[in-house]
């Protein structure tokens, strides 16, 4: 395999629908490329926010295969279940908003160094970049402390 479509969820339906919107340019330009939808939070809706991509998803494009990880609750946690799935990928398709795009790149090239990642966020009209700096802080903060632990497992 080398290329996976990384769509991360969001507790917003809104963006979480613009996201996925997103993900039908890339996957059907890419329709045998795998598909990773991640989050575990419960929507509005009641659905969890994977199952709701997936379902959402398939009934838009019934044959693509989807994996699936519901038990992510933050940004951090979507890219180490992905990473747990996919560590010898050569391409990322990540789909995320524009505003939250930044620190997942910063996070997966921790991860994941040698893979290209192409970006394809979600136009938004909130304006969250003082609060995402300092995500992207914490997060890359976390994300280093995980591997730092996986060192031993290498």
């Amino acid at each position: 395999m080398d290329t996976v479509i990384f769509i991360l969820g969001s507790k917003e339906l809104q963006i979480l629908k613009s996201r996925l919107e997103k993900s039908l340019e890339i996957i059907s330009n890419y329709p045998s490329s795998p598909i990773f939808v991640s989050g575990g939070t419960v929507l509005e809706n009641g659905q969890v926010e994977s199952a709701f991509m997936e379902s959402w998803i398939h009934k838009r494009v019934p044959s693509v295969t989807i994996y699936q990880d519901n038990t992510s609750l933050d940004t951090v946690q979507n890219i180490i279940h992905f990473y747990r799935f996919f560590k010898n990928i050569q391409n990322i398709f990540l789909i995320t908003s524009d505003f939250h795009m930044k620190r997942c790149l910063v996070c997966l090239k921790i991860l994941f160094p040698n893979v290209n990642i192409i970006s394809r966020p979600c136009n938004t009209s909130e304006n969250r970049l003082m609060s995402e700096n300092k995500a992207i802080i914490r997060d890359v903060t976390r994300i280093h402390h995980y591997k730092k632990k996986l060192k031993g497992f290498l």
